[in-house]
């Protein structure tokens, strides 16, 4: 079984998300989700990175979000109350109700990469690395 795990980590995660992004792919989730809870080795300096990934503190689901909003709306409770209730921060939910981040939008920019791309780019990076050539940061930067 071919293991990545060395490769993704000499590469810089927001990098390669921007440049999937930047390629027009659609949807980014799969590398994301394999990323989190990573580091990656900071190239000249050589130290390990911070741990990338999603904040551990987002607990709170978007069916509560569309809850507390429609609570608020209704006027049945403050922004306070509904935000304590629902258990989510009261500046999601201000943010939420003003237009400024939409009911169902996600932080940070929409995901770009299909998901046939997406299997596109593994097949490739798994068929390099069994070949004996494991793609490195630059050459991943120049096929991305």
């Amino acid at each position: 079984m071919l293991d990545l795990q060395k490769a993704f980590d000499t590469v810089d995660h927001d990098i390669l998300c921007r440049k999937l992004r930047a390629m027009g792919v659609e949807s980014v989730e799969w590398f994301r989700s394999y990323l989190a809870d990573r580091t990656h080795l900071n190239w000249p300096v050589g130290v390990m990175s911070k741990q990338a990934g999603a904040s551990k503190y987002r607990t709170y689901s978007p069916s509560k979000v569309a809850a507390a909003v429609s609570m608020v709306q209704s006027g049945a409770k403050s922004k306070r109350k509904a935000a304590i209730t629902y258990g989510i921060p009261r500046t999601t939910l201000i943010d939420k109700l003003s237009g400024k981040a939409p009911l169902g939008s996600n932080p940070g920019k929409p995901c770009v990469l299909k998901k046939a791309e997406e299997v596109v780019l593994v097949y490739y990076m798994k068929m390099m690395a069994s070949i004996g050539y494991p793609l490195k940061r630059h050459d991943l930067t120049i096929e991305i």
